[in-house]
């Protein structure tokens, strides 16, 4: 059984952390519930985190362990895992929109059911840098647009060093 992080227990099943999930079994509460759910994404966020897969790679691996999901079965996972999902998508480069008015686990989905990885425009960058403050160097993608993107030089050396 892979480990389990203490503040994560009450939220996911040990019994079942790091097993296998089929997501046709939704609907079936011994099968498909919070808890199994929960502990699926946040151990999958762990694999993404050792497998340091970034951009398109990260985009190829998550659509492989969420396949023949639907935003139905992502969202039994807790808010908080699923926005823990998102965050980390982004932050390695795959570009998960905040729709207003739609549910992020419905916004992940699609975006994991896309034929095509979506290279990030110049303008998400920099909406994303600015909404964020982040360290470019976290963001696979950002690298190749922080040049071309207007960033003052101040602003930029506090971006990427």
């Amino acid at each position: 059984m892979a480990h389990i992080h203490p503040s994560a227990k009450r939220t996911v099943d040990v019994e079942k952390y790091g097993d296998p999930f089929d997501p046709g079994t939704f609907g079936n509460e011994e099968h498909c519930n919070s808890k199994i759910v929960t502990g699926f994404v946040l151990r999958q966020i762990e694999i993404f985190t050792e497998s340091n897969a970034c951009d398109k790679r990260l985009w190829e691996e998550a659509a492989e362990a969420f396949n023949g999901w639907t935003g139905d079965v992502l969202h039994l996972a807790t808010a908080a895992t699923v926005a823990k999902l998102r965050a980390y998508l982004l932050q390695h480069g795959v570009m998960v929109p905040n729709v207003k008015g739609t549910r992020k686990a419905n916004t992940i989905m699609e975006v994991l059911q896309e034929e095509d990885y979506h290279k990030w425009t110049e303008a998400e960058v920099k909406s994303y840098m600015e909404d964020h403050m982040v360290v470019a160097d976290s963001l696979c993608t950002m690298r190749p647009y922080i040049l071309s993107c207007g960033v003052t030089k101040q602003h930029h050396r506090t971006l990427i060093g």
